[in-house]
């Protein structure tokens, strides 16, 4: 206290912050002793008065009003705005281009514009036109306009003659009074009408749009706009529109200016009703005009794990519109919709919205930096990347769509170039990726016994990288989904991972919240007896939850922040945890789960020279066989919808009875697994033009060849020898027919000496090059007979076998010394034939039961990997199958071969097999 300070102790004031009620009077103000909150509603004024010829000082409590600020009157375009702004400013938090304000803008701008809200008329400033699912606060805020009531019946009290005849009379002149009242008010109406020099339209739409519209006590007639009129003409005539339009206490029950949802079509719906699905679209158009990092499939992530949500948008609003926001929110129906939608759902409403906002093209992102990225999420090695971008460089994507106006899937397009690499790489057709891993272990364990020999001799010397396995990288991508899961609730239900007690509990936990917040807002009847029985229910499993907490340990709680790569940065941000954990970590990581599978290599698989050099320093051999496909899986397939029209098995699950009085034997015998119906149908013996279309096809790709030929810019070199356009020819990998493998050239019987000069170049590719690799021999090398590559080359480890028996067949004891053997300090390297399987079709709208079907034809490898891709980016599965058949059928059958053109790719059209010729046409115009 300072000198002159007086304390007080007050009965009937007391501080709000504190409760206190002992002030300090100082200038007149009361300040709080305890928190020194000035307290301004209350204020000491001095009065001096004579009495009894003394002087004396009297205080009394003046009491001020302070002017309390006008509660906003905001509309649901505004309301939105707010809303726009704040998601706008997360993103930028989390690293989006600073364009995204500006575009984002632009297209709410052209959104109202197209709605006739705002900057629909360059000639003059208008009030807002009402839509056809125009919202009541809309009505109200902007045209003064009061809430129509429907017309409920009245509870007639019984009541003596006397009151009667009183209650009578005050009826009769209450009618009268509003009668008198619509009559000058519809003469008011009639006098602004007619007078065109002071229109209602030249008011701003800032005095109209704002809170300070409602302090003009007069109703103004209500405008619409083309969409609304067009469809209130169909309802009512043009004058009795009229009369709805300066009805402004709605008492006019005749109609309904708000049509109901099921009486107009679902497109109207969707882009003229107002929500946060327009926000969300707008924010996805936005990222991709400005061509940011952040695609859709990052949005709809963001919005899953709250990163960027609409529940909790009352922050987005100034402080002075936060305290009324809860109820604006619900005027404006905030709250019936929900926060979150889907990729599928988001990316149709962007073809909708696009098309509304006339936006005629999109931005194609950068696919080989997206490719890296998802390579970094997958954990996959830096050659993929590599690879992809020699496939999208030689054969740039198009991004076609079958409709206009619809957004292409750029990021299944990437993941299906991943997986066509990975595909090629293993075969993954159940066997070939497994044969590969074994003798890539094997090979990495000689790597690492070479490694340590070599540096014991010299500490310089650096090994080579590890070859990439596949059986080890799937089992650390699973353990990875366990993990991560155990930390990461959306995680978990983005992998489809079982949750844990204590996830289902704050799940549970957060939709009860929700709905009690919900049912806050809303009054009626039923919404007060579904508040009841959530109460009853909380009260049952409320023992459940209270034994489960005194029993259950604390769970370890991770801050996951916003990533463009989640399974790569969450893992990484976890295992730094349990490091600094130590061993008080509930959740202990294998050891299997710390190996960075970025750090291998696949270089090996497709050049293996170098590798070759390194085991030839030590003294050992490294042989390397190609393996082709199964004998099963080579076959090409094609698969349709079945032409005849089945009667499809209705699905019994909702429909049945909960019976909890039954035994295991009556439940397994109701749960018979019912053959599902041929839906779909699979074929390997194809459909083939007439010998006589045939014919002329080929002719017609004789002649086309030919015109190539004789043209001055493709016309073959003369100085360049044929055994080096052969050895150019026999380099490049491509998909073949199992025939074409079987047509093998003779073997030479020519050899080879050191001491012989001949030229290399001028000889055959069969004998210019080894049987084990594609680099030529060497002077240093000791005569040897060069026998054809492919004769030698290819094994047939899968010849006249079922899938069951080649497994055992080079599992056996007499081939583990094919492998490796330590004796003779040999091993062997087995790598794909680059001669994949293919399943084709259409994928595009397939059923539930069609996937299933399809889904049992895959192998499982290939499955888990396409299943695992597709959750990566929260997209179905078919969805980056029809990408991956687009990616196969380009690059296997739908260009001419690459050996015969030099400096361009030439697309092939005369394919004889006519499934195989429909398929290439529909599915390049995609590309």
């Amino acid at each position: 206290m300072e000198d002159g300070d007086e304390l007080i102790t007050s009965s009937n004031l007391s501080c709000k912050v504190c409760g206190e009620r002992q002030f300090t009077l100082r200038e007149g103000y009361y300040y709080c002793q305890e928190c020194g909150t000035k307290q301004e509603q209350v204020r000491a004024v001095q009065v001096e008065r004579d009495a009894d010829f003394l002087e004396a000082k009297l205080f009394k409590k003046q009491k001020i009003k302070i002017a309390k600020a006008e509660k906003p009157n905001l509309t649901s375009w505004e309301c939105y705005n707010y809303i726009l702004r704040g998601l706008v400013n997360d993103l930028l938090s989390f690293g989006a281009k600073e364009d995204l304000k500006l575009m984002s803008l632009q297209l709410w701008a052209a959104y109202l514009r197209r709605m006739e809200v705002a900057f629909f008329n360059k000639k003059r400033v208008e009030l807002p036109r009402l839509g056809l699912r125009f919202l009541q606060r809309d009505a109200s805020a902007v045209y003064n306009h009061a809430l129509q009531r429907r017309a409920g019946k009245r509870k007639r009290r019984q009541t003596d003659d006397s009151r009667a005849s009183v209650v009578s009379s005050e009826t009769v002149s209450t009618r009268q009074f509003r009668k008198n009242r619509r009559k000058l008010d519809e003469s008011s109406y009639s006098l602004h009408s007619s007078m065109n020099s002071t229109d209602v339209s030249q008011t701003t739409f800032s005095s109209a749009n704002t809170s300070s519209t409602g302090t003009t006590g007069r109703a103004i007639k209500l405008q619409f706009s083309a969409r609304a009129r067009k469809h209130l003409k169909k309802v009512m005539p043009v004058k009795h529109i009229e009369k709805h339009a300066l009805d402004a206490e709605g008492s006019l029950k005749c109609h309904r200016l708000k049509p109901l949802a099921r009486s107009i079509s679902r497109t109207e719906h969707a882009l003229l009703t107002m929500n946060v699905r327009q926000i969300y679209t707008i924010l996805g158009i936005a990222l991709n005009l400005i061509g940011d990092d952040i695609q859709l499939s990052d949005l709809v992530r963001l919005i899953d794990e709250d990163h960027v949500s609409s529940k909790d948008v009352i922050q987005y609003f100034p402080e002075n519109i936060a305290p009324y926001c809860k109820e604006m929110l619900h005027e404006i129906q905030f709250y019936i919709y929900p926060t979150k939608y889907s990729d599928k759902v988001l990316r149709e409403h962007i073809g909708l919205l696009s098309k509304f906002l006339n936006i005629r093209e999109f931005v194609q992102p950068k696919m080989i930096k997206l490719a890296e990225r998802y390579v970094t999420e997958l954990n996959l090695p830096p050659d993929v990347t590599a690879y992809v971008e020699h496939l999208i460089n030689l054969l740039p994507p198009q991004m076609r769509t079958r409709t206009s106006h619809e957004y292409p899937a750029y990021e299944a397009r990437t993941m299906a170039y991943i997986i066509f690499v990975l595909k090629l790489s293993f075969g993954l057709d159940g066997h070939t990726e497994k044969l590969i891993s074994r003798a890539a272990t094997t090979i990495n364990q000689c790597l690492q016994k070479l490694s340590e020999e070599g540096r014991c001799i010299n500490s310089q010397l650096t090994p080579p990288s590890l070859l990439f396995v596949w059986e080890d990288w799937v089992n650390f991508v699973e353990m990875r989904k366990v993990i991560v899961s155990h930390y990461n609730s959306n995680f978990c239900r983005q992998f489809k991972q079982c949750q844990s007690t204590s996830q289902l509990l704050e799940e549970v936990e957060e939709v009860r919240r929700t709905q009690l917040e919900e049912a806050a807002h809303k009054a009626d009847d039923a919404t007060k007896e579904n508040t009841s029985k959530i109460a009853n229910m909380n009260r049952v499993f409320q023992q459940f939850v209270d034994e489960y907490t005194q029993s259950a340990e604390p769970v370890e709680s991770i801050n996951f922040p916003p990533s463009l790569t989640p399974a790569h940065s969450y893992f990484k941000r976890i295992l730094l945890h349990c490091s600094n954990a130590g061993t008080s970590a509930t959740f202990k990581i294998p050891e299997f789960m710390r190996i960075d599978h970025m750090q291998r290599t696949l270089a090996p698989y497709t050049h293996s020279k170098e590798l070759k050099d390194y085991f030839k320093q030590h003294n050992w051999v490294l042989n390397v066989r190609r393996i082709p496909c199964t004998g099963e899986r080579n076959k090409v397939g094609v698969f349709r919808p079945a032409n005849e029209k089945r009667e499809r098995v209705e699905n019994e699950m909702y429909t049945k009875k909960i019976d909890f009085d039954i035994s295991e034997e009556e439940w397994r015998t109701s749960k018979e697994v019912e053959e599902l119906i041929e839906e779909l149908e699979f074929k390997t013996e194809y459909d083939r033009y007439e010998k006589n279309y045939v014919k002329k096809l080929q002719a017609d790709a004789l002649k086309r060849q030919q015109a190539i030929y004789a043209g001055p810019s493709c016309e073959p070199d003369d100085k360049e020898p044929d055994g080096e356009r052969d050895t150019n020819k026999s380099q490049v990998s491509r998909i073949v027919e199992t025939d074409e493998e079987d047509s093998l050239s003779p073997a030479p019987e020519r050899t080879l000496t050191i001491n012989e000069e001949i030229n290399v170049r001028s000889m055959h590719s069969i004998n210019a090059f080894s049987e084990c690799d594609m680099e030529p021999i060497k002077s240093c090398d000791s005569p040897i007979v060069l026998n054809p590559r492919r004769g030698l080359n290819n094994v047939r480890l899968f010849a006249d076998l079922s899938d069951d028996e080649a497994n055992d067949e080079i599992l056996g004891d007499d081939d583990s010394n094919d492998i490796s053997n330590i004796e003779e300090r040999s091993c062997t390297l087995l790598t794909s034939n680059m001669d994949c399987w293919t399943l084709l079709g259409y994928s595009h709208n397939l059923t539930v039961c069609q996937k299933k079907l399809l889904e049992s034809k895959f192998p499982r490898s290939f499955f888990w990997l396409l299943e695992t891709c597709a959750q990566s980016i929260n997209v179905d599965w078919c969805v980056i199958y029809e990408e991956l058949l687009t990616i196969e059928l380009m690059f296997a059958y739908g260009v001419e071969d690459l050996n015969d053109f030099k400096d361009y790719i030439r697309f092939k059209y005369n394919n004889p097999i006519k499934d195989f010729n429909m398929l290439i046409n529909t599915y390049r115009e995609l590309w």
